[in-house]
C-alpha cells in the first residue's frame, strides 16, 4: 500500500486476538479477507491510497514466524495512520469496531510509522482537543463520604461535587483507563483523594478486611510514577528498599516516586497516616499514580526505585503577571521587592519529567515524555507550552477548576485528549472563576502528559504490561514461582520484612551474582516444599 506523500510499503495479515471471544474469532476467520478489503477500499476512496499487491498468509501462521524486521501494530494505530482524511467521529467508530478482534502486522519501521501517523506539513501549529472523557469516581477511604459525593453529584452536578471533594473529606478514587494503543506511552492515570479520621467508626471496621493502602503486589514491563499532593505513602519492596515520601514537612520535599518495575518486583504502598493534633481534623491524602509503558527493549531491565523532589530534581517554573520567574527562589526574591503589590503569581508549573520553559526534570526516562503539574492562580490567565514534534500523544486531566483549550471548556475531573498535530499549547483558566483574596489556592489545576508514542503492540493485563499474550503468561508464571519475590503481610515489622526479602528476593535485582541467584533458588525450593497450613495458604494466595 502506498500512502501519499510518504510512499511507504506495507504488508499485513489479519489475526484474531487471544482476548477476543470465540464468536469474534470465528467472524475474523470467516470474513477476514472481506473485512480487510472493506478497510482498504474505504481508505482508497477517502485518502487516494493505491494498492500494489496484497499477500494472504495462512490463518495458522503464528506471529513468532514473522520476519524479525516486522513491526507489529494494532489495527487501531494503523487505522489512525491511514484515515488521516476522515473526521474524528468516523475514526473512533472504525477503531472501536475493529480493535477488539484483530491485529495488523506491518513490515514498516518505527520511524516510518511515526511519519505516517503524523499529518502533513500543512497541520496547524496550535494543539487543540480531539475528545473529552469523564471516568467514574469510586467511593473509598472513607467509603461513606464517596457515596455522599456520588449522590450530591446527581442532584447538584459533578462540578459542585468536585469542589466538595477537594475542600473537605475526599473519599473517591478515579482510575483513568486509557486506550493504551492510542495514548502510548501512557497506560493509566489514577487520581486518589482520601482522608482518615480518628472519629470515623466505619474506617476501623473497614480496615479489618480492606487494608489502608496497597499490600505487596507484582509489576513487570512498565513504570509507576506516584506524585503526592497531600499526605504520603510508606513503600517497601522485594529489593529490600523502604521509602517514606509525600507532601508533608516530614517527607523532606520528596513528593514523587519513580518505580521502574522492569523484569519484575513486588512492592507495597501503605498510607502514611499521621493524625493532626485536633481530634476532629482528618489526615488528608491525595495523589496521582501514572502507569508509563516501557519499550520492548527495556521491559526486562533490572527493577529500581528512586524518589524525586526539590528544585534540583523537579524544578518549578513560576510566571508573574508582570514578569517571568524561573524558580521558587526567583518568586521569593520578587515577594521581598517593593513591587510585590503589583506582581501577582500567574502560573506555577512543577516539572516531574521532561522540560518546560528551559527547566528540565532530573529523572532519566526510557522514552521521550513530559509530565507537568500546572496551577493557574488567577481567572482568565493563559498558560503556554511548546510541545516537541515527537510528542504526538498529549493528555490533560483537570484536578481543580475548569480550563479552556481553544474554544472548548474542560471541567474538573475530566480528561481531554489532544490531537497529534501542532506544537503550541495554550490553556486558559475560566474567566468566570472567582478570584480569591489569597494567592495560595489555584483557580485551575491540571496534569499534562505528553510523549512520543512507542509504536509497539501492547498487552496490559492485571498488574503486568507486556507486548504479547505469551509474555503476559510468562510474567504471571514467574510471579507464581517466586521469581519476583514472595509476598509478605503488610502488618509485619520492618525487621521481619527485611529478613523475608533477604530470603525471598526478586531474581532481577540489579548487581546480583551467581551465589545470589543460587541462594534464592534454594530458598524458594525450601519454601515450596513446606507443608504446614500457614505457608500452604500463602502459596495458594501467591
Amino acid at each position: 500500500i502506498h500512502v501519499p506523500p510518504y510512499h511507504h510499503t506495507y504488508t499485513g495479515i489479519l489475526l484474531p486476538s487471544p482476548m477476543a471471544t470465540p464468536f469474534m474469532k470465528r467472524c475474523v476467520v470467516l470474513f477476514q479477507r472481506k473485512l480487510l478489503l472493506i478497510i482498504l477500499l474505504l481508505n482508497i476512496f477517502q485518502n487516494n491510497i493505491q494498492i500494489n499487491a496484497f499477500v494472504v498468509v495462512p490463518k495458522s501462521t503464528p506471529p513468532s514466524s514473522l520476519p524479525l524486521t516486522s513491526r507489529p501494530f494494532t489495527t487501531t494505530s494503523t487505522l489512525l495512520a491511514l484515515q488521516s482524511g476522515l473526521d474524528q467521529r468516523r475514526r473512533r467508530v472504525s477503531n472501536s469496531a475493529i480493535r477488539k478482534s484483530t491485529f495488523l502486522y506491518s513490515t514498516n519501521t518505527t520511524t516510518e510509522a511515526a511519519a505516517i501517523h503524523s499529518s502533513s506539513s500543512s497541520s496547524p501549529t496550535q494543539r487543540i482537543i480531539s475528545s473529552v472523557e469523564k471516568f467514574s469516581r469510586l467511593p473509598v477511604w472513607p467509603i461513606w463520604s464517596g457515596v455522599i459525593l456520588f449522590v450530591l453529584s446527581k442532584f447538584f452536578g459533578e462540578e459542585a461535587a468536585a469542589k466538595l471533594e477537594e475542600e473537605f473529606l475526599g473519599g473517591r478514587v478515579c482510575p483513568n483507563f486509557y486506550n493504551a494503543e492510542q495514548t502510548s506511552p501512557f497506560i493509566m492515570l489514577v487520581h486518589h483523594r482520601h482522608s482518615f479520621a480518628n472519629w470515623d467508626i466505619i474506617r476501623f471496621v473497614q480496615r479489618l478486611v480492606f487494608p489502608e493502602g496497597f499490600p505487596a503486589h507484582p509489576h513487570r514491563g512498565f513504570i509507576t510514577v506516584t506524585y503526592i499532593l497531600k499526605g504520603g505513602l510508606v513503600h517497601r519492596d522485594s529489593l529490600g528498599v523502604k521509602q517514606t515520601y509525600g507532601a508533608e514537612t516530614r517527607h523532606d520535599g520528596k513528593h514523587t516516586q519513580w518505580l521502574t518495575a522492569g523484569a519484575g518486583v513486588l512492592h507495597e504502598e501503605m498510607w502514611d497516616i499521621q493524625q493532626p493534633g485536633m481530634f476532629f481534623k482528618p489526615s488528608s491524602q491525595e495523589l496521582f499514580q501514572l502507569w508509563l509503558n516501557l519499550p520492548a527493549r527495556d521491559k526486562m531491565i533490572s527493577p529500581k526505585v528512586q524518589l524525586l523532589g526539590g528544585e534540583e530534581e523537579t524544578p518549578t517554573v513560576i510566571t508573574m503577571e508582570n514578569s517571568n520567574m524561573n524558580t521558587d527562589e526567583d518568586a521569593r526574591m520578587t515577594a521581598k521587592s517593593k513591587n510585590v503589590e503589583n506582581d501577582k503569581i500567574a502560573t506555577k508549573t512543577i516539572v516531574i519529567a521532561g522540560e518546560h520553559s528551559g527547566k528540565r526534570g532530573s529523572v532519566v526516562t526510557q522514552t521521550d515524555v513530559s509530565i507537568l503539574h500546572v496551577q493557574i492562580m488567577e481567572p482568565n490567565v493563559t498558560w503556554t507550552h511548546i510541545l516537541p514534534e515527537s510528542h504526538k500523544t498529549a493528555i490533560i486531566y483537570v484536578r481543580r477548576g475548569s480550563i479552556y483549550v481553544g474554544e472548548e471548556r474542560v471541567p474538573a475531573h475530566y480528561t481531554a485528549y489532544l490531537k497529534s498535530h501542532g506544537t503550541n499549547l495554550s490553556v486558559t483558566s475560566d474567566p468566570k472563576s472567582s478570584s480569591k483574596s489569597n494567592n495560595d489556592q489555584p483557580i485551575a489545576d491540571f496534569i499534562l502528559l505528553a510523549g512520543e508514542p512507542i509504536n509497539e503492540p501492547i498487552m496490559p493485563q492485571g498488574s503486568m504490561v507486556m507486548n504479547y499474550p505469551n509474555e503476559i503468561n510468562q510474567a504471571y508464571q514467574d510471579y507464581q514461582t517466586g521469581k519476583m519475590g514472595i509476598p509478605w503481610d503488610h502488618t509485619v515489622s520492618d525487621e521481619d520484612w527485611k529478613a523475608h526479602t533477604e530470603r525471598y528476593p526478586s531474581f532481577y535485582k540489579e548487581g546480583k551474582d551467581l551465589f545470589y541467584v543460587q541462594s534464592a533458588v534454594n530458598n524458594l525450593k525450601e519454601w515450596s516444599n513446606k507443608e504446614d497450613a500457614e505457608v500452604s495458604k500463602r502459596g495458594n494466595d501467591v
